[in-house]
């Protein structure tokens, strides 16, 4: 009687893997998201790429011994993504001075909304019953106030 012996599972050689965070700017919707992952994930010796648009950084698995991150910076780089390695000590100071410049940019554009607002707000009193300011009820204040919130605020 011939003996067999139960199949053995075949088990693929390991190889370490490693993961290694980039900060990647240029990604401004779903689309570049998935053109960040597909560059990334072309590369030999990626094993998954996941880019995150709200906090502008990918994840790369990878084996260490077939690729190095400075190439994944490079190969976005000039695919139009400018990115660099993430360094964790700087990352808590680079996101909190990156949210104080932008809390900054927000205010002042809704204060020259507030403006632009209030000097429309004058212009159109005389439909409400209200005497007409010299000036304020022209079309072409009305239209310099509409460029001026197209190119500012807008």
């Amino acid at each position: 009687m011939l003996q067999t012996s139960p199949p053995q599972e075949w088990t693929p050689p390991t190889t370490p893997i490693e993961t290694t965070t980039l900060d990647v700017s240029g990604m401004r919707c779903a689309g570049c998201v998935k053109a960040v992952e597909r560059q990334l994930n072309g590369l030999p010796g990626v094993v998954k790429a996941a880019a995150n648009l709200t906090l502008e950084m990918v994840a790369v698995e990878y084996q260490p011994n077939s690729i190095e991150p400075a190439d994944f910076a490079a190969k976005l780089t000039a695919a139009g993504f400018p990115s660099q390695p993430r360094n964790p000590d700087a990352e808590a100071t680079t996101s909190s001075n990156a949210k104080r410049d932008t809390l900054s940019q927000l205010r002042r554009q809704l204060a020259v909304a507030a403006i632009l607002i209030f000097l429309s707000t004058l212009g159109h009193l005389e439909m409400l019953g209200f005497s007409p300011i010299p000036g304020f009820s022209n079309i072409w204040f009305h239209y310099g106030l509409a460029t001026v919130a197209l190119l500012v605020p807008g």
